[in-house]
């Protein structure tokens, strides 16, 4: 299984501590994204070429983008905030981090059960895929920071597989959440990893509700999806967080004749409670610290 988007857990942290509105930026700009592609670039065999995901609602948190096939070229799209653009361009790797080190993106409350959702729209992908090979991901990567360093790197993808070797055929939520700690030369390193794979039905509307809660008291990681709660994730993290980076990301199709090349899906991120639909633990609250 491919995991692209898994590769912004283990190589960045974007972060910070500055309180604002209970909204998410995705204000990077393209020329943010080719300083991140230029500092990447130079890791040999790892020829990319970043570009803005097409469509960016900056009120609505989404963007809407196309699935395509690239012939011998490595293309990833991305929606995100220039601070988290313009951090991964400087630490390429988690490894990469001092440990001591937090980023200022986008402030959340510090204390009780955190939550912020996304809604994956994958409504152009309700199509019988025969007995074509394929299998498809994508998705987006959330990290956290406490005041003194980055503590929290978690993926949620979807996938869509069938014919292959890799899962059955279906759809697919994986949720993938590591927690960080200080390594013994100053740097930041994985303290514990865990990955949980969800087959699901796409609801009718074929928009997938997946949400996050953060208990900052125990320092746990739960998720919700399409209304079931599954818990908390096997890792625990160090300290509580106070600040959140975001990153959608639309992989390339890796099939030349897939049936989903030239197919539009969305992700949407939900930060403010009157948008947040689905049941969370009792006490929890958007980002901004109000109750859901």
């Amino acid at each position: 299984m491919k995991k692209i988007i898994l590769g912004a857990l283990i190589s960045v942290g974007m972060i910070g501590t500055t309180f604002a509105q209970c909204t998410y930026n995705l204000d990077a700009t393209l020329t943010d994204l080719k300083n991140w592609q230029t500092s990447n670039n130079t890791v040999p065999n790892f020829p990319r070429t970043y570009e803005l995901i097409q469509n960016i609602n900056q009120i609505d948190q989404k963007a809407v983008g196309q699935i395509n096939y690239y012939a011998n070229s490595s293309v990833d799209h991305f929606a995100t905030s220039k601070k988290v653009a313009n951090f991964r361009a400087q630490y390429r790797y988690i490894t990469n981090i001092p440990a001591n080190l937090p980023m200022v993106d986008t402030a959340v409350s510090s204390n009780g059960i955190v939550v912020l959702e996304s809604v994956i729209d994958v409504a152009n992908l309700n199509i019988n895929m025969g007995s074509a090979t394929d299998s498809y991901e994508f998705g987006y990567n959330l990290t956290g920071s406490s005041s003194q360093k980055v503590e929290l790197g978690l993926d949620v993808v979807y996938g869509k597989y069938n014919n292959n070797s890799v899962l059955a055929d279906g759809d697919y939520i994986i949720v993938t959440g590591g927690a960080f700690k200080p390594d013994t030369n100053g740097f930041t390193t994985v303290k514990e990893f865990d990955r949980k794979t969800h087959k699901i039905t796409v609801p009718s509307d074929g928009k997938i509700k997946v949400g996050i809660f953060i208990n900052q008291s125990t320092k746990q990681v739960g998720y919700v999806i399409n209304g079931t709660n599954f818990g908390y994730l096997n890792i625990n993290l160090q300290n509580s967080i106070n600040s959140i980076g975001y990153t959608a990301t639309i992989n390339q199709e890796p099939y030349a004749n897939s049936l989903l090349n030239g197919k539009s899906v969305g992700i949407q991120l939900i930060t403010d409670h009157a948008n947040i639909q689905q049941v969370y633990p009792t006490g929890s609250k958007d980002i901004c610290g109000t109750a859901l």
